[in-house]
């Protein structure tokens, strides 16, 4: 024990029992350094400075260590701490400078200068010279120009003051004279690291990519602690497209520093080249969060939310591309793109009226977009975006005007395809949209003509083929639309259309086993083809040989299973075999990223059929989630919304519609049916007359307009509409409505006339409107409306509404029994109809039943709260001596017609 204590105690005191002096462990980091050995130096200076920390050449031999190593604030902090000892100054000062070079701190450079003058003229050259290359790199040329000359009144020129001259010249483009001064620096002192850096920043400006890789990887190497260097070679390497080099060295600097803002950016680059969008959308979007402005990264960001389908986070990266620049065309494009795809259509199309075209892929763009904006509903804007591509562009977007104009029934159309077609005769797409026009105008023989005169310059054209088979097919000339056919699989066998448009032929011929086998084929060689899969299952249901495809299908999806196009042939083979829940599992596979318009209405369809009617309903929502610019899908929710009795949801959402797909005939229609379903008839009839002309003459049109007229009992106009879709779409249907205007203006006679004049015309087609007349003569004239019901009744002996009506006739006539009997077949046909049970429980009372009869209207009464009903009910109620009930039942009556104001004065005055 007291050895140890004795020696703790000189330890303590003499440092002599405890290892190493300080001067030893700094005599041995000397010559581990000698040897190149920097760790073992390292350990052996931390020793030093732990037994002696006031050991000045300790501190400055591990500050020069660190500042090899590129761990600058480490080697500040310690060349610091040796100029404060007393370090030698002359050796010192440049490797502090250097330190602060490396950090940006160019003031606390000139400080070193001043503050510790005199230096040997070498070094105080260098000092200035590196305090030149601070300013250099901090954009300050002037000021670098000034440091520079002062160091070359010295009289001396050094590394440092070299590698400034080499960094004024680049700055004015003499790159050949920066290069050549910085190929024999590199050879005079191969590891000084600043040397390195600058020949990659110089090769870099010049776009020298492989040297600027080649000498950022030498500082690296030099100066593995340096992140910034690191920084640099990874910019090189991504500019060099090495992405998997560069990606480790990204990883490095963002381990140590995750939000780093340009490690993220090229981490995000990098991510994006190898089409790993979700990656690249989140790491550019926490470069963007702190506090990059970079377009290219907001470009990534942008593109990959695209491709994510995550279209509003892309359209706000998008925006600010274009804002900052307008004549980006990929941001451009993809804007305006990505604004179609979330339904912001009018602010997609004042976008590319305010861009400006400059080539062909640009006005190809424009026409591409000016079709789909037709197919929405918007023809002027669609035109207007055409004729824009076509004053641009070359001959195909003419053409692509031309048709468009046809396709508006425009036929200005024409002499601009003709136009196109002299200018280039072999213009095939100008020739097609000509020759579909007349073909639609009914010349059927002249087009033929025209593409067999076609065909006899370009025998070969396939899209010419095609148009000519299948005019052909259509005429029921299955030969001749064979061989035209078969002449493009002369030149091309495997030619898929073709194929299959021959197997059709051949089904229509009978020959459907040839037509199975083609069909085969062209599934065979394109497992994902869903045209191939629909012919081949119809051939093969014909042969009853569905299970040979669905075993096909089954391979193919082992050989891909990944495949959706698969999986949807699967879906629909089971579908075709009534299998719903099979088919609903195999779509539920496809995710909502994947999935397009046709699988999602094949999935809510299949939820619909199967009885799940809430499931079908989220599809559909979740679907024009997916698909803003879906017509069908809009269809869908409006028509759920309708189902379950939420008008004012199916309003909102067909108003929504009506205004993104303007000239959409088809949903203003559902607009106007929609809003008067929910009693609003001006706004229907506002709704209405937004259609085109032709279409408020169609029978749905003018129905609904009566409609509409018969809501407002405007009965004259009424009369004026239904006459006009009665005389042009005669039906039951559309007399009805007729009769209903005729007795709505108090003119039964009229209406009595027209069922009589439509019955004899018409004879048994009419027979429906028996009823309607019967119904009319009840009041004019009983007798006949007692024969028309007994005539009714020998056709149709169950017919409810018959029995019901002759049982009023004859209790009409005061015969009560004979009215019972009637009633009493009705109310067994059907129970649960009140006025059934109303005209039951009445002609049980009128026959002396009053009991019976007080039972049974209360259940007419507790089925429908009808003033006619509630005032039989309690005529019943009065006769059983029920009358303070039957009091609270008159209590309870409203809005009463004045025959039904006088039945309830005589009831009042009965309980009385």
């Amino acid at each position: 024990m007291k050895k140890i204590f004795l020696c703790t105690a000189l330890a303590l005191t003499l440092n002599a029992c405890g290892g190493d002096s300080a001067q030893e462990h700094l005599a041995k980091a000397q010559n581990y350094l000698k040897e190149n050995q920097q760790n073992a130096a390292v350990i052996e200076l931390k020793n030093a400075i732990k037994k002696d920390a006031n050991l000045a050449q300790a501190r400055l031999e591990l500050g020069e260590i660190y500042l090899d190593r590129g761990n600058y604030p480490a080697a500040a902090k310690e060349l610091e701490r040796a100029k404060d000892l007393g370090a030698n100054k002359q050796r010192l000062a440049p490797l502090l400078a250097r330190t602060y070079l490396n950090q940006g701190q160019s003031e606390q450079i000139a400080e070193l200068i001043n503050n510790n003058r005199p230096f040997d003229i070498e070094v105080e050259t260098e000092l200035l010279a590196i305090h030149a290359l601070s300013l250099f790199r901090n954009g300050q040329i002037d000021e670098a120009q000034l440091s520079l000359n002062q160091a070359q009144e010295l009289g001396y020129e050094g590394t440092y003051s070299r590698m400034v001259k080499a960094s004024l010249s680049a700055a004015n483009n003499e790159f050949n004279a920066a290069n050549q001064t910085l190929e024999q620096l590199s050879q005079e002192a191969p590891n000084n690291t600043d040397i390195w850096l600058l020949k990659g920043h110089l090769a870099s400006m010049s776009n020298d990519n492989v040297n600027a890789v080649e000498a950022y990887r030498k500082a690296v190497e030099l100066a593995p602690d340096a992140s910034q260097y690191t920084l640099y070679l990874a910019q090189a390497l991504v500019k060099n497209k090495q992405f998997s080099e560069a990606e480790p060295y990204l990883d490095r600097i963002l381990q140590i520093a995750p939000n780093h803002m340009l490690s993220n950016q090229l981490k995000a680059y990098i991510r994006f080249q190898s089409e790993d969008y979700e990656q690249a959308f989140n790491i550019a979007t926490k470069a963007l969060q702190n506090g990059s402005n970079n377009t290219a990264t907001q470009l990534v960001a942008g593109i990959s939310a695209y491709k994510l389908q995550k279209y509003q986070q892309a359209l706000t990266q998008l925006e600010r591309v274009v804002s900052k620049e307008p004549q980006n065309a990929l941001a451009q494009r993809l804007y305006v793109t990505t604004q179609f795809r979330i339904g912001h259509l009018d602010d997609a199309f004042n976008q590319l009226n305010q861009d400006s075209v400059s080539d062909n892929q640009d006005s190809d763009f424009l026409s591409t977009v000016s079709l789909q904006l037709n197919r929405l509903g918007r023809p002027a804007e669609a035109l207007q975006i055409a004729e824009k591509a076509a004053n641009v562009g070359g001959l195909s977007e003419k053409a692509k005007l031309g048709l468009l104009k046809l396709k508006q029934d425009d036929p200005s159309g024409v002499p601009l395809l003709q136009q196109v077609l002299e200018e280039s005769p072999n213009h095939a797409q100008a020739f097609l949209g000509l020759q579909t026009y007349y073909y639609q105008q009914g010349q059927q023989q002249q087009v033929l003509q025209a593409l067999d005169e076609w065909l006899a310059k370009h025998p070969s054209e396939q899209s010419v083929l095609l148009f000519k088979g299948a005019i052909l097919e259509q005429l029921e000339r299955y030969d001749e639309a064979l061989a035209s056919y078969q002449a493009i699989l002369k030149n091309n066998p495997k030619d898929i259309i073709a194929l299959l448009f021959s197997s059709s032929i051949y089904a229509q011929k009978g020959q459907l086993e040839k037509a199975y086998q083609i069909a085969l084929e062209v599934k065979q060689q394109q497992p994902d083809n869903l045209r191939a899969f629909e012919f081949l299952l119809n051939f093969a249901t014909q042969l009853d040989r569905s299970q040979e495809v669905k075993t096909l299908i089954d391979e193919q999806l082992k050989a891909s299973p990944d495949s959706v196009l698969l999986i949807e042939q699967q879906a629909r083979y089971f579908l075709s075999n009534q299998d719903l829940a099979s088919a609903i599992e195999r779509l539920e596979q496809i995710s909502p990223l994947q999935r397009d318009d046709r699988v999602w209405q094949l999935l809510g369809d299949s939820y619909l059929e199967s009885g799940q009617s809430e499931q079908a309903a989220l599809t559909y929502r979740s679907w024009l989630d997916n698909s803003p610019l879906s017509l069908a899908a809009y269809i869908k929710n409006i028509h759920q919304h309708e189902l379950k009795g939420e008008l004012t949801e199916a309003i909102s959402l067909s108003e929504q519609a009506v205004k993104l797909f303007k000239n959409n005939q088809r949903l203003i229609f559902v607009h106007s049916v929609l809003l008067l379903k929910a009693g609003q008839a001006q706004a229907s009839q506002e709704a209405l007359n937004q259609l085109n002309a032709r279409q408020q003459q169609t029978p749905a049109a003018l129905q609904q307009q009566g409609y509409i007229y018969l809501v407002q009992q405007n009965w004259d106009s009424a009369i004026t509409t239904l006459e006009q879709l009665y005389q042009n779409y005669p039906s039951t249907q559309t007399a009805n409505l007729l009769i209903r205007a005729y007795k709505g203006a108090g003119d039964n006679a009229k209406a009595i006339a027209f069922i009589e004049a439509a019955i004899e015309k018409y004879q048994d087609a009419a027979n429906p409107l028996k009823l309607q007349l019967a119904e009319l003569q009840m009041q004019a004239n009983p007798q006949q409306a007692l024969a028309e019901y007994q005539n009714i009744l020998q056709q149709e002996p169950n017919n409810i509404i018959a029995l019901n009506n002759l049982a009023w006739i004859y209790h009409d006539m005061g015969e009560f029994d004979e009215a019972l009997s009637y009633a009493k077949q009705a109310h067994e046909l059907n129970p649960n109809i009140a006025q059934v049970k109303d005209s039951y429980g009445y002609m049980l009372l009128k026959s002396g039943n009053s009991a019976e009869a007080a039972t049974v209207l209360e259940q007419s009464y507790l089925l429908q709260n009808d003033n006619e009903i509630a005032l039989h009910f309690v005529e019943a109620l009065i006769t059983n001596q029920q009358t303070e009930k039957a009091q609270q039942v008159l209590n309870n009556l409203q809005e009463l017609n004045p025959e039904q104001l006088n039945k309830k004065a005589e009831l009042e005055a009965l309980l009385n």
